[in-house]
């Protein structure tokens, strides 16, 4: 099916990033019984509480690595080099100021930090001396996502799937080594350093083999800055509203379950978006994709000689428009995820318990299943708006993505607050059905935004019009 509407390229791009979420699948499920075996509960979640540190101050991205993906994908359709390096190091260097800034705030406010979390004695004089790196950690990991962004701009999802595929495989890989080893929450902090310091070498020498020599100042360009924040403020306030929502659930878990719920969650969550990735993740491809092609209208995504639908019939490649392309691509993608995933889905959902024993071995516990099975649902629903959330991206339209994202995290924050006035507290139950609900109002939103969308987009019976008048 991929290969009757996608150029080959495209299709490397789409069927990379569905090989590279399978794979990924697999780390998931080889090393969280790992972590759990020489951590446990609680140690672990102190961890992911930590790495909610780290996802509070990605927001200092501002939606760059979003806007450099876009505008390089741009550059790129037009052929000129020297714009698309020019928007990387300048958003690279846009992006190490508010890094900097949230790796001091990290390191002066610690204190007031794990006071929130209400953590015992013991459990504050395991973490507080790993908070400066972890400030590090953040600076750093901003600077990786930006310059990873550029390769997926370049057309090459495949080469990016490869690098986070890779990166996932030596966090997995050391962490379980120094774990072993008697290291502890200190082995998960210098693993992950080490699957970012692979990722940005495995991207860096990738881009200079596509042609792009980033790092000269000479392409550091405030007209082009502009142009980011321009796209990215939107891709922000979405980010803002989507990072946030992950930490806040992490924090009141901490706060009102204790740190040993945020492990159940976090597996429940996790595995449903592993899931979920075994079909959205090639259709991140679609951003540049599109991004190329608005640059480039008169350019074709599909096969020599074949044909897309339209309002009057059929369009050969060479008459379509964008709109024609566009909703094509959506239908088939839509037609895909439901073919694979209502089967797929329905039998996770049934098997939850017996599968979730037989992963987590000793290590399991009865919230589990209930957690896990209310997160699929949203999961799913979800999955159903993932072509129209990439195909907006890719039409420059990021401030219906913002909504997408600010509609999902505000309902499931609403539900968390509700559920506190009235009970007090709040079980990790309680919280997945929250997401679950934040879910399901971003997917009717954005299916609204996407077709509003491209019913303003020119159809090919239109430009024939056009030219006949």
């Amino acid at each position: 099916m991929i290969r009757r509407f996608l150029s080959s390229q495209l299709r490397r791009n789409v069927a990379s990033g569905i090989v590279a979420a399978g794979l990924d699948l697999v780390v998931l499920a080889v090393s969280y019984p790992v972590y759990l075996h020489f951590l446990g509960y609680e140690r672990l979640g102190l961890w992911f509480a930590l790495v909610a540190v780290v996802m509070v101050a990605q927001l200092g991205n501002f939606g760059v690595t979003h806007a450099v993906t876009k505008l390089v994908a741009e550059e790129h359709g037009r052929g000129d080099l020297r714009g698309a390096q020019s928007f990387v190091l300048t958003g690279v260097l846009f992006v190490l100021t508010p890094g900097t800034v949230a790796a001091v705030a990290i390191v002066l406010f610690r204190g007031q930090i794990l006071s929130l979390l209400r953590l015992s004695t013991e459990q504050v004089e395991v973490v507080a001396g790993l908070m400066p790196f972890i400030a590090l950690l953040c600076v750093y990991a901003l600077s990786v996502d930006a310059l990873n962004g550029a390769l997926a701009g370049m057309g090459r999802m495949d080469q990016t799937s490869l690098c986070q595929v890779l990166a996932r495989v030596v966090l997995a890989g050391v962490s379980i080594v120094l774990l072993v080893c008697g290291f502890g929450i200190e082995g998960m902090l210098i693993a992950t350093f080490a699957s970012y310091v692979v990722r940005h070498a495995a991207t860096h020498l990738l881009l200079r083999r596509l042609g792009l020599r980033v790092f000269r100042w000479s392409n550091f360009d405030l007209a082009r800055l502009r142009r980011i924040l321009g796209f990215g403020m939107n891709v922000f306030g979405g980010s803002l509203a989507s990072l946030l929502l992950a930490p806040f659930n992490r924090l009141v878990l901490t706060r009102y379950a204790g740190p040993a719920a945020v492990p159940v969650l976090d597996i429940a969550f996790n595995g449903c978006a592993r899931l979920r990735m075994l079909l959205t993740g090639g259709l991140a491809a679609l951003m540049p994709e599109v991004s190329r092609l608005s640059a480039r209208p008169s350019e074709d995504w599909l096969e020599p000689g074949e044909s897309v639908s339209a309002a009057g019939g059929t369009l050969p490649a060479s008459q379509a428009s964008l709109r024609e392309r566009i909703v094509t691509v959506n239908r088939r993608a839509l037609r895909l995820i439901l073919f694979l995933g209502v089967p797929g889905y329905a039998l996770l959902f049934l098997l939850a318990e017996a599968g979730l024993k037989l992963w987590l071995g000793p290590t399991y516990v009865p919230a589990l299943p209930g957690t896990f099975r209310v997160i699929l649902v949203g999961s799913f629903l979800s999955l159903l708006a993932a072509p129209a959330f990439f195909t907006l991206l890719g039409l420059g339209r990021s401030r219906d993505t913002m909504l997408g994202h600010v509609s999902q995290s505000g309902l499931s924050v609403l539900t968390i607050a509700g559920l506190l006035v009235i009970y007090g507290t709040i079980s990790v139950t309680g919280v997945a059905s929250a997401v679950s609900l934040g879910c399901a109002g971003a997917t009717l939103l954005l299916l609204l935004r996407y077709r509003w969308a491209v019913a303003r987009l020119p159809s090919g019976t239109d430009a024939a019009d056009g030219d006949a008048r």
